[in-house]
């Protein structure tokens, strides 16, 4: 073999070398795009092994209430007889109009009464409520930007039937 030969055999070597290299590169960048876009299309939290249920089982509570007429109702949610409707409104906590805390409401229309969701301590806003069946409300509370918990309370029986903290999807610590 001459010189010219072994020169153009280990130029072609590589050249495939390299063009295998950066075609491993887009196909494991592919996959990477592809895990981010399938993430962000799938916004659901991810679970994390922690039953939150048994420490705060007894705190949760479901009382009867009379929020205020004029208040402005959000996150509404109604099962699908609509028989229960959920929302939340903004109320002053120890009647201090400048100290406001998002509180959880649910109306029994067949018996015409309000119930105020009482016992969570920690003062941040409620998202997702939604029934998963007629009697079973479910919502989170987000503690920090990237940890939160789902809760999930019987209506009919007054009780928290679950509690579970979760992480934002894609964020690990």
């Amino acid at each position: 073999m001459n010189p010219t030969t072994a020169y153009q055999t280990s130029s072609l070597a590589r050249t495939v070398l390299l063009f295998i290299s950066l075609l491993t590169l887009l196909v494991f960048a592919g996959v990477v795009v592809s895990a981010e876009a399938q993430s962000a299309r799938h916004p659901h939290p991810r679970r994390m092994p922690n039953n939150l249920l048994a420490e705060m089982r007894d705190a949760v509570k479901l009382v009867e209430a009379q929020p205020s007429a004029k208040a402005q109702r959000a996150n509404v949610a109604r099962n699908r007889s609509g028989t229960y409707e959920a929302f939340t409104l903004d109320v002053p906590v120890d009647g201090d109009e400048n100290n406001i805390r998002e509180t959880i409401f649910i109306q029994d229309k067949r018996r015409g009464k309000i119930y105020e969701v009482r016992g969570y301590e920690f003062p941040r806003p409620f998202a997702d409520l939604a029934w998963t069946n007629e009697t079973t409300l479910i919502f989170d509370q987000w503690m920090q930007p990237h940890y939160g918990v789902h809760y999930a309370i019987d209506v009919q029986r007054r009780k928290l039937v679950a509690a579970a903290s979760f992480r934002e999807r894609g964020f690990s610590p």
